[in-house]
């Protein structure tokens, strides 16, 4: 009797990862100008996908922004595919809102931020992301006063 041998291959789609499945609770640093930083870190999970930081001189700490589903910066997921993550954010109505795209590069992140008022593109600015050891838990978050 001949046993027939199954072969399996491995295929490389097994191990797929979606873009805040392979990010999810890095942190990343945007350097804006001279000392200012923006940290951003990633989670996966469709209603809280990325929240932020930025340091307030004034009152020496962060202000935090959480981008999700219910919070202030509403957003939808565009596409979150294995290298790239899209998503609109807007206030209050559709009138004014911004469409964030991430994508991978050569070991960061870039990130183009597109600014729409009623459908119409108002310009657009891109950054580079870095990994960063900040660690959004030992910080002081600034008061809503």
């Amino acid at each position: 009797m001949i046993i027939p041998l199954l072969f399996l291959s491995c295929n490389e789609d097994d191990n797929y990862q979606n873009f805040l499945e392979h990010y999810n609770n890095s942190v990343w640093e945007i350097e804006i100008g001279d000392d200012f930083f923006v940290y951003i870190k990633f989670n996966n999970n469709d209603f809280d996908p990325l929240n932020y930081w930025l340091y307030n001189n004034d009152n020496n700490c962060y202000v935090y922004y959480s981008f999700s589903v219910e919070q202030e910066m509403n957003i939808v997921i565009i596409e979150n595919t294995k290298d790239t993550l899209i998503f609109k954010s807007k206030l209050s109505n559709d009138e004014y809102y911004s469409i964030w795209t991430f994508s991978e590069s050569d070991g960061g992140i870039l990130n183009k931020v597109e600014n729409f008022e009623n459908g119409i593109s108002k310009g657009a600015e891109n950054y580079i992301l870095n990994r960063s050891s900040f660690k959004p838990q030992n910080v002081q978050i600034c008061s809503d006063n």
